[in-house]
């Protein structure tokens, strides 16, 4: 995520993920990920912790994974349609 950041330093206006039609520039992708990132280690989260990412393709999708890595967790993708049972 290091490389990640220095991109988004260089070219923050930039688009960065685009998803139906909508896009998120560097600077925005990158401060959603970094929000992400502190609430997750505000709440005990740190290096070595999984954190299940509960959601279907989106732009926020893109946040919650890099926010959960900029965290120093790994992130276990979890698809919401996967049955109960």
């Amino acid at each position: 995520h290091q490389l990640f950041e220095e991109t988004a330093q260089r070219h923050k206006d930039r688009p960065a993920v685009t998803y139906n039609g909508q896009s998120w520039t560097y600077g925005e992708l990158n401060a959603k990920a970094n929000r992400l990132a502190r609430i997750l280690m505000d709440c005990g989260i740190s290096p070595d912790d999984r954190v299940g990412v509960l959601t279907k393709p989106s732009l926020e999708m893109s946040a919650a994974v890099l926010g959960v890595l900029k965290a120093g967790a790994a992130f276990v993708p979890i698809d919401p349609d996967y049955p109960d049972q």
